[in-house]
């Protein structure tokens, strides 16, 4: 048995759905730099996608499953209304939690009240005195949770190096001839992929 080392004190990031159906994997980059906080609205909407139409969400919730499997579970603890369920994934420290009521959103699309629950969560760690940022794809909850007073950004995907997106390149007739299923290295030993 491998003793868990809990990783130092790290601000907190709430994740919004769409980050996690983006790509599960977004939380071993993300949970570098934070405890990563999956309030139990985020998991009731990933696991409603296990039958999605499209094939790729479907992977990405499977996904999740396999990741946060690895886990080690560590103690359950109660903080105000929250129930915390804690595990860990190498240095990663995710916390799964649930509230055990919230407030009333009467008269509110049954969408935009899983947003306000998974933004009360946000709410919830900032008033326990906790550095806590929101993480969401989707603008018009990124500007309910900053008009609620919280910390909001969101995730881009870019790689850090120039794009290149066509380019020419000469062969001769019998190199051309015999391209299919060639490695493009043979063709091309400059090529970068």
């Amino acid at each position: 048995v491998v003793p868990l080392v809990l990783p130092m004190s790290k601000p907190y990031l709430v994740l919004d759905t769409n980050i996690v159906l983006l790509d599960a994997k977004n939380i071993f980059q993300l949970g570098q730099e934070y405890t990563l906080l999956f309030p139990e609205t985020t998991l009731d909407e990933v696991d409603a996608k296990k039958t999605s139409s499209s094939p790729e969400i479907r992977y990405q919730v499977r996904e999740l499953g396999r990741i946060m499997t690895r886990a080690t579970d560590l103690p359950v603890r109660e903080e105000g209304p929250l129930t915390i369920t804690p595990s860990q994934l190498d240095n990663i420290l995710i916390e799964v939690v649930s509230r055990s009521s919230y407030p009333s959103y009467e008269a509110v699309d049954p969408e935009i009240i899983k947003d306000n629950r998974i933004i009360q969560i946000a709410l919830d760690y900032r008033d326990l005195g906790k550095d806590v940022t929101f993480m969401t794809n989707d603008i018009m909850c990124n500007r309910r949770a900053r008009a609620k007073g919280l910390r909001v950004i969101d995730l881009k995907i870019v790689e850090d190096r120039p794009l290149e997106f066509t380019r020419d390149l000469e062969v001769d007739s019998d190199v051309f001839s015999s391209l299919h299923n060639t490695p493009i290295l043979e063709v091309d030993p400059h090529h970068e992929p």
